[in-house]
């Protein structure tokens, strides 16, 4: 068995990779409280308009319809 990442998961880590050093927040995430809130909802709005969330997801609900292994790609970037 072959458990190395293809060409193409690679080519993607890539772009996830890259997406995240462009878009990533700079600003440290508040502590608590309505801050903390703001900051969690508005990082999570920024991957979802970029299709960084629900990776695994159906296109159908607003996913990509990737693979389970993109999508574990895309947390350990």
């Amino acid at each position: 068995m072959d458990l190395r990442f293809s060409a193409e998961e690679n080519a993607f880590r890539d772009e996830v990779r890259t997406w995240l050093t462009e878009n990533a927040p700079r600003d440290s995430r508040p502590d608590e409280g309505d801050e903390m809130r703001d900051w969690d909802l508005a990082w999570q709005r920024k991957q979802y308009a970029a299709g960084y969330a629900a990776i695994a997801w159906p296109s159908a609900s607003d996913g990509r319809g990737l693979s389970l292994v993109e999508d574990l790609i895309t947390y350990e970037e």
